[in-house]
């Protein structure tokens, strides 16, 4: 039976924000990615979160900020409680990204958006799947399949499933192979009922990747060879892992212009590299198989070194190739290199993906020339002198305050089980067997034999965190007091207002005492800036095959600015989709993608679903409803009971299918004679059936008893309501 399907748009539609969209099939409801940037703006959340307690289940497509940023924050302060389901790197490769997003603003600023709390709670919640892999959903007869999308490592093409409708998503996919990454199957899946796809990059050309490859390096080793140093701001674990096989291989390649590049280092610099690419050597199944054509770890990595600190980075002397993070520029190592390395002519600024509208990376990147600039620049610097003495000061009091309040609480628990014990050894009647005092007597004997009992104050042993006894006399003197020790620490000043370090247990370093300053920095740009597009997505072109190819019955376009969305548009001919059927809401707007006509949404009240009779056609239940509609229900309208002196009543309505060829089989098995004549069904000698014009079946014949079972007999093969 047809579903009712709508689609609403939270944010991603005629612009390139992040991709957040609800869909609705029947009564469930999902979330497709759930993206924010690196400004991390709540506001641009806040549409979700009226939806947060109607969503069942959430699909991640892919795990950089654009699709996987907003769920820590949707968990933790929207209450978003559903299962997630992604594929393994796209899980473990989005919280990294997470980690490093959070990094980069904490080292700047004091970051309260959210917690690295928020983000390992993602992992309670996760589901992980595997590409072709059916998964049934709590909801009945919805299964879920996840399929290679390119792009990024993990990266899936959803398809949903509810008989008879099929239903794909498939946003920044890349049909072609790279060199760690298979292409997405997306012209495989033909005549789906819903595809929903994005428009980014459908006005672009394409540009041969062994051309690409060239510019590159080109512009690369030029730089090197001039005594400067190259910066390609990147993602933390999406992208990046392609431009690492890219330059690695750059590096170990025997072309006359690459001899000699082995003295250049190359440097990935973000806060988990070496996690980044020993979660990717463990995706096998998700890896290209060109990959291992060569080298059974392609991840062995020769020519790259892998790096956590700013200073590993600028304590090597002399040109070199680095990859840092973030992108955007709006925090991390890429912008402490980027004011560093800007001003000088020899070096040069390599964007390989269009960093999010609206930051500085996305400013350069479209403006390659833009002169003198002023950038906000944040840093976190150690306390010194006064202020130094201040936090150390509070730092003190902060403690003598919480150690007071513990000892209290400890003072007060202790005194509420001295009392308890006083009470129990001070019962006044201790047999059970005691009479109330003025009560009658029974006036038969008992026949139950009874024992006294007493009452036992049971004492409670006190035990530490991990079971073990607490024995005061352990820790007792000679004269009975309790003894305490201090440890004493030299410092070079003064030891007993010094403040404990604070410890940064990613890094797992001590970190100084620090506050966090913003300063206005006036920066003239003279390194040469470049785009490059390794983005690893399908072009135009090759956009309007595929859909040509699929053929869905109706298609939603999403993610792209407006004129990627509607140059698509307006490419989207006839052959592809019919021009009803083919949708581009807005942000905020919805669309219902119902097939069938006059389906509509109602909630019944209680005391019209018990009165209801319903018949059962397959797995489903139908009833007829004689009611009154209100709108009290909000959006959706409410069914009340009619009065019974009200109701007219009506037609009794068959509802199902019967072929002759089937009624023949049951008529003869129910032990009547029956065969077609000149297009007719005969029962027996007298009855036949036949289809008129509308395609209704008529029963002729005498009122006979062979007439009443032959249609006794076909009112069985119908639902009647």
């Amino acid at each position: 039976m047809t579903s009712i399907i709508n689609f609403r748009v939270i944010s991603g539609a005629y612009n390139e924000a992040p991709l957040c969209y609800l869909l609705e099939i029947d009564d469930f409801t999902f979330l497709l990615d759930c993206g924010w940037n690196e400004s991390f703006n709540p506001a641009d959340l806040a549409a979700l979160e009226p939806h947060c307690p109607d969503i069942d289940a959430v699909l991640i497509s892919h795990q950089d900020l654009m699709h996987f940023g907003g769920l820590p924050y949707a968990i933790s302060k929207f209450g978003l409680d559903c299962p997630i389901y992604g594929t393994d790197p796209v899980i473990e490769m989005g919280i990294l990204n997470l980690y490093d997003a959070v990094g980069a603003r904490t080292d700047q600023e004091d970051f309260t958006v959210f917690t690295l709390d928020d983000i390992d709670n993602i992992k309670s919640k996760c589901e992980h799947v595997k590409y072709s892999q059916s998964t049934p959903l709590k909801a009945p007869g919805i299964t879920i399949t996840a399929y290679p999308a390119g792009h990024m490592l993990g990266g899936a093409i959803w398809k949903i499933t509810k008989e008879p409708e099929e239903l794909v998503y498939a946003v920044d996919y890349n049909h072609r192979r790279e060199r760690h990454l298979l292409g997405a199957p997306l012209d495989t899946m033909l005549r789906p009922t819903l595809l929903i796809t994005n428009a980014i990059h459908a006005a672009r050309e394409a540009v041969a990747r062994k051309d690409l490859d060239r510019q590159l390096s080109s512009r690369i080793i030029s730089t090197l060879r001039s005594d400067g140093s190259v910066l390609l701001p990147t993602d933390t674990s999406g992208r990046v892992l392609e431009l690492i096989q890219v330059l690695n291989d750059m590096w170990g390649s025997k072309v006359d212009g690459s001899i000699g590049l082995g003295v250049y280092p190359i440097f990935v610099l973000n806060y988990c590299p070496l996690t980044v690419v020993d979660k990717a050597r463990n995706f096998v199944e998700f890896l290209s198989d060109r990959l291992f054509k060569d080298k059974d770890d392609p991840f062995a990595l020769r020519h790259v070194r892998l790096v956590g600190a700013l200073d590993e980075v600028l304590q090597w002397p002399g040109p070199k190739v680095v990859l840092a993070s973030l992108e955007s520029l709006v925090a991390g190592f890429a912008l402490e290199l980027f004011l560093r390395w800007a001003s000088s002519p020899k070096n040069c600024i390599i964007f390989t993906d269009r960093p999010p509208v609206g930051t500085l990376g996305r400013t350069l990147c479209d403006n390659p020339n833009p002169g003198t600039i002023e950038v906000v620049h944040k840093t976190r610097t150690a306390l010194q002198g006064d202020e130094l003495a201040d936090f150390r000061r509070q730092e003190r009091d902060r403690r003598l305050a919480e150690r007071a309040a513990r000892d209290a609480d400890l003072l007060e628990s202790d005194e509420e089980e001295k009392e308890e014990e006083v009470q129990a050894k001070t019962l006044q009647r201790h047999d059970i067997m005691a009479e109330e005092a003025g009560a009658a007597k029974p006036i038969f004997k008992r026949q139950t034999r009874t024992y006294p009992m007493f009452a036992i104050a049971e004492e409670k042993p006190i035990v530490d965190d991990y079971g073990e006894a607490i024995r005061p006399e352990d820790f007792a003197s000679g004269d009975g007091s309790i003894v305490t020790s201090t440890v004493h620490v030299p410092a070079k000043e003064t030891d007993a207002e010094a403040a404990p370090m604070e410890v940064d247990q990613d890094a797992n370093r001590l970190v100084e005492p620090s506050r966090y300053m913003q300063t206005t920095v006036t920066l003239k740009v003279e390194s040469p800036i470049y785009y490059m597009d390794f983005e690893g997505r399908s072009d135009g072109d090759s956009m309007l095959k595929i859909l040509a190819n699929v053929r869905p019955q109706q298609l939603i376009l999403v993610h792209g600015s407006e004129q990627d969305t509607q140059h698509l548009l307006g490419q989207c001919n006839a052959d592809i989709v019919a021009p009803e059927r083919l949708h581009a809401p807005a942000v905020g707007g919805s669309v219902s993608v119902t097939l069938e006509k006059f389906i509509y949404k109602a909630r019944l009240k209680d005391s019209l679903v018990s009165s209801l009779t319903f018949a059962r056609v397959q797995d489903q239940e139908l009833a007829w409803i004689d009611g009154t509609i209100s709108a009290e229900g909000g959006s959706v309208p409410v069914i009340d009971a009619v009065q019974q002196k009200k109701l007219l009543g009506h037609h009794s309505v068959f509802v199902g299918n019967v072929r002759l060829s089937e009624f023949k089989a049951a008529l003869q098995k129910a032990g009547i004679e029956a065969g077609f004549q000149r297009g007719m069904l005969v029962c027996g000698d007298s009855v036949a059936i036949r289809n008129d014009e509308s395609g209704a079946l008529l029963v002729e014949g005498p009122l006979c008893e062979t007439y009443f079972n032959v249609r006794a007999l076909l009112y069985q093969q119908f639902a009647i309501v």
